[in-house]
């Protein structure tokens, strides 16, 4: 049996979206599939570690997979090309940051 994948044909960073707390920075990977183009949204979090090897807590910064209330809805969405996704995307986060 043949092992699906979909192929990541852009990734877009989009500008930081300041909040009362802090800002937020979002990353899109657009996927491209056999049944067209969809997206994966992720957010720009960080977390303090603790190093076996060091005394020291670094924070380090990681995209995570956006699954929280800000989340836009890509679930169930597919586009006809990269762009339509990138738009979607960018009007999204605009109305729920406005």
């Amino acid at each position: 049996m043949p092992i699906g994948y979909e192929e990541v044909v852009r990734t877009v960073v989009f500008d930081v979206i300041d909040t009362d707390d802090d800002g937020l920075v979002y990353r899109l990977e657009v996927l491209k599939s056999s049944n067209g183009f969809r997206g994966q949204l992720f957010r720009l979090d960080s977390f303090s570690l603790e190093c076996s090897f060091s005394d020291n807590k670094p924070d380090e910064s990681f995209y995570v997979l956006d699954t929280h209330s800000h989340s836009v809805d890509l679930d169930e969405k597919v586009f006809d090309d990269p762009q339509s996704c990138i738009d979607f995307v960018a009007n999204a986060l605009q109305e729920n940051f406005s």
